[in-house]
């Protein structure tokens, strides 16, 4: 059981990674193929007639087509491996300088620190979350459900 997963494991990844080439091979051999078994045909035809005249320009189209087919397989994979030796380049993008603390302080605006047990100058008027700090047991929305199913 655990060979049989290795082995799928092994094959998808290399499918995965060679995906392109493979499939690029098995099309160059398949035309390969069939240009061969036309080729073979014509030469069948040829001589059960005796029509022996165009039998050397079939076997320069026959090498002319193979020729060709291996010359785009090369371009398909050079190109391939440039695509993925050289990675396209990314727009550039002006980045703004990093502002430091200083500069970053004078451009947000005056948030007042928390107030401490005690503090004096503490105004709550002037305080968003006076509500919250003034109250004396924060409850959740849990809380709430169940005091009022508890009633």
């Amino acid at each position: 059981m655990i060979k049989q997963f290795v082995r799928l494991a092994i094959v998808a990844t290399v499918w995965r990674r060679y995906k392109s080439s493979i499939i690029s091979v098995l099309a160059l051999l398949l035309f390969w193929f069939v240009v061969s078994f036309f080729h073979g045909e014509y030469i069948s035809y040829a001589e059960a007639t005796g029509e022996r005249q165009f039998l050397a320009v079939s076997f320069f189209i026959k090498w002319g087509l193979g020729t060709l087919a291996l010359s785009a397989f090369t371009l398909f994979h050079l190109r391939a491996f440039r695509s993925v030796a050289k990675p396209k380049e990314r727009p550039t993008v002006e980045v703004p300088p990093k502002k430091s603390k200083a500069q970053t302080a004078k451009d947000e605006p005056d948030i007042p620190p928390a107030p401490k047990p005690g503090d004096e100058s503490y105004n709550a008027s002037e305080d968003p979350f006076a509500a919250l700090r003034d109250k004396p047991k924060l409850r959740s929305r849990a809380d709430v459900e169940l005091s009022k199913k508890a009633r």
